[in-house]
């Protein structure tokens, strides 16, 4: 956490930040540790919940990334753009990716194939909204890096579509699977890259 707290754009966006939460009625707790569970018991390194009107994010993480990445779902929600729109609604009906992955609902694959675009489309909008603040604010991220991060974690979307699975281990932090993936956004997700698939089943579960 102690990382880039003197740069001054990492101190003016972090005002910025606290401001519009606490405008909107929204928090932000810094968990001392490398991974947050969701409240469906989920591993990551941050979540923007909506309950409880809160960013998460864990602090041993790459945490000004995940900080702004969750932030940028907190703008999705205040602009009601239409990833956020479409995702809450089939969230509401329980079509949700923990409920892929819990397997207690048996979704047909149509139904599967619904929930995981819709999530990934959200997600997909949300990285582009976080790299447009990152160059914005002049944040100290590697641009072309953070994007090929965000491709892995764009192209999970389609292994849990496949797998039914939530990883163990995030294969971004194995530079073999980020390797594997460009550093621009690409217009489909929908195919994985070749070894894809199988590097992440031998090493992230």
């Amino acid at each position: 956490m102690r990382k880039f707290q003197k740069n001054k754009n990492v101190k003016r966006f972090l005002s910025y930040v606290k401001k519009e939460l606490k405008t909107a009625g929204f928090s932000i707790k810094i968990s001392p540790t490398l991974n947050v569970f969701t409240p469906c018991k989920l591993k990551t390194s941050g979540y923007f919940l909506l309950d409880t009107k809160q960013i998460v994010v864990a602090g041993k993480s790459r945490w000004l990334e995940v900080l702004t990445h969750e932030f940028c779902h907190f703008l999705q929600y205040t602009s009601q753009c239409k990833q956020w729109i479409t995702t809450n609604e089939l969230d509401r009906c329980g079509y949700t990716i923990e409920n892929i992955v819990d397997q207690k609902i048996k979704f047909t694959k149509p139904e599967i194939n619904l929930i995981v675009e819709a999530n990934r489309n959200l997600e997909l909008d949300c990285e582009k909204r976080t790299v447009q603040l990152i160059q914005e604010w002049g944040l100290p991220i590697n641009v072309e890096e953070y994007i090929q991060d965000c491709n892995v974690y764009l192209f999970l979307y389609t292994h849990i579509n496949k797998n039914r699975k939530w990883h163990k281990k995030y294969p971004g932090d194995l530079p073999e699977i980020q390797e594997m993936v460009p550093t621009k956004f690409l217009k489909s997700y929908k195919k994985m890259p070749k070894g894809f698939e199988e590097m992440v089943n031998n090493n992230c579960f």
